[in-house]
């Protein structure tokens, strides 16, 4: 959601906030701590808790936590490394990114990241906004990670604005401590998601409702076969990526088209599942094709 006024000073998180690398984050985990004789050691839950926190903290956590000892330098080196090779597969998050141009050359911006800054740098760099920021702080640039608030009094000091005057865009409990500690506003973008698909939900809820002739609690059995159908219709990448609000809109029409179709010239609702089951695999296929380069629209490269 856009701000409705401007800010004295931005500061964003970068892993989660600006760009989705959670998830390849968790595999460079996996495979060091695999690696190391450790496959139930941090568990994706806990991993998702404890975001924001700098890698060589999460793994005194661990050795502390689970009694074990591990070679905390090398495992954070090895880590990092992995996650390395897999940075040219992230993807932006462009609610985030699109309040950062906004506000770029306007307002000062900054980055305080619980990771090495060199790997924050190439990602802001894939990203193509590393320009955009006064400074990056990541792990080595702090004696303490979030939830310390070190890094962003750091940040706000370098860019000249009070710290209740900052806004912070994070996606982790830590981050949003650190700036709670810190005296400044904080946007949890992962809890505005949610909150936008809660009420999503529930309007769809009161429109199902507003249909049923009498109530009955399976009412809405199935019906998640038509909401993935409708999300791929409408252009949503099963293989990550961005899609759009219009374009799901969209796909939900044509469902819901097809099916009450299928009811005005009297076919079972068993078929109705099998069509729309079909639609899927159809539009799984031109998902894959599209994304994956296998599928090419338009007029051929010269």
């Amino acid at each position: 959601m856009p701000l409705p006024f401007t800010p004295g000073g931005l500061i964003f998180d970068c892993d989660g906030t600006l760009a989705d690398t959670m998830p390849l984050h968790y595999q460079a985990w996996r495979a060091t701590l695999d690696r190391v004789g450790h496959p139930t050691l941090f568990t994706e839950e806990q991993f998702y808790a404890w975001a924001g926190a700098p890698a060589y903290e999460i793994l005194e956590r661990l050795a502390i936590q689970h009694g074990v000892t591990l070679a905390l330098a090398e495992l954070t080196h090895e880590k990092e490394m992995t996650y390395q090779k897999l940075i040219p597969q992230l993807t932006p998050i462009e609610p985030v990114l699109a309040e950062l141009r906004r506000f770029h050359g306007t307002v000062p911006m900054a980055v305080v990241s619980g990771g090495m800054k060199v790997l924050v740098d190439e990602t802001l760099d894939i990203l193509g906004i590393r320009e955009c920021f006064e400074i990056v702080v990541g792990s080595g640039e702090v004696t303490k990670g979030k939830p310390d608030p070190e890094g962003m009094l750091l940040a706000a000091k370098t860019l000249g604005v009070a710290p209740e005057n900052c806004i912070v865009y994070e996606d982790g409990p830590a981050g949003i401590e650190a700036a709670r500690r810190a005296g400044m506003p904080a946007l949890w973008t992962v809890a505005s998601v949610y909150i936008v698909s809660g009420v999503a939900c529930a309007i769809a809820g009161l429109l199902i409702a507003a249909r049923l002739g009498s109530g009955s609690s399976n009412a809405a059995v199935g019906f998640e076969l038509q909401v993935i159908a409708a999300v791929v219709l409408g252009g949503t990448s099963l293989m990550g990526g961005k899609a759009s609000m219009i374009g799901t809109v969209l796909g939900t029409m044509t469902i819901a088209v097809i099916g009450n179709g299928l009811i005005l010239v009297h076919i079972s609702p068993f078929f109705t599942q099998i069509v729309t089951g079909t639609i899927i695999l159809l539009a799984i296929w031109m998902n894959t094709k599209l994304f994956s380069g296998g599928l090419r629209l338009g007029r051929k490269p010269k």
